[in-house]
């Protein structure tokens, strides 16, 4: 659990940390996007990957991520809201950090034991 809890505050520390007052330009935005799509693969089984996946933290992820959707809140219209390029970036790299955590898990079983009995639970 004392793992668990340490990546969970580190998740919403780094987000925290990482809030801006306002959105980085919209060029800034752009070359990030497109830096990153360039990074972007599939693996075996049809999932997104990193080429330089081991060399990316957690961290980076998360913070790229809060940085997509800000850009996304900042330069995409309405009604694009939550479909334009900055947001499916930000749905990628969810995707990516969904995995690295369950993969901690399955590393863990103990932490995925207790994770689950605490869910049952209702400790959310």
């Amino acid at each position: 659990m004392k793992t668990l809890s340490i990546c969970i505050v580190l998740l919403f520390a780094a987000t925290l940390t990482q809030a801006q007052e306002h959105a980085p330009t919209k060029a800034q935005c752009d070359a990030d996007l497109n830096l990153w799509r360039a990074g972007l693969m599939t693996g075996t089984r049809g999932e997104w990957t990193l080429r330089n996946d081991a060399k990316i933290s957690f961290l980076e992820l998360v913070n790229e991520t809060q940085e997509m959707r800000t850009c996304e809140a900042a330069y995409m219209p309405g009604d694009k809201l939550g479909s334009g390029p900055y947001a499916e970036l930000a749905k990628i790299l969810d995707s990516i950090i969904e995995t690295r955590l369950i993969a901690f898990l399955k590393k863990h079983p103990d932490l995925l034991k207790q994770f689950i009995q605490e869910d049952a639970a209702g400790l959310r």
